[in-house]
């Protein structure tokens, strides 16, 4: 799992290249990113699906993490159309600037 410490705010990009079983690259027809994440102080669960876009058999997707307020982390993985397997996942940590806080 890639585990990623980032300012809570900060736009992400999450970028793939997609190989078969022998390593070979394919061009998958759609790729996604998939988030998950909860809320502190309600426990509300908010899943996302971003749209990666494929750019010479690389695909890429942003993510402004600032709509995930009072989130601690994120879980998240990429999947390709038709793939049965999850190509990449992991986490990412917020580091909160708290003197920006309001009191």
């Amino acid at each position: 799992m890639n585990k990623e410490v980032v300012d809570h705010g900060a736009t992400l990009t999450f970028s793939a290249v997609f190989e078969d079983k022998s390593g070979n690259s394919v061009t998958p027809s759609s790729a996604q990113v998939h988030l998950r994440y909860t809320a502190i102080s309600t426990g509300v669960v908010t899943k996302e699906m971003l749209v990666m876009t494929e750019n010479s058999g690389a695909f890429s997707a942003a993510w402004d993490s600032s709509v995930a307020d009072g989130t601690k982390f994120v879980y998240w993985n990429v999947r390709a159309e038709g793939a049965e397997k999850i190509s990449a996942f992991g986490r990412i940590d917020f580091d909160y600037n708290l003197a920006g806080l309001p009191d």
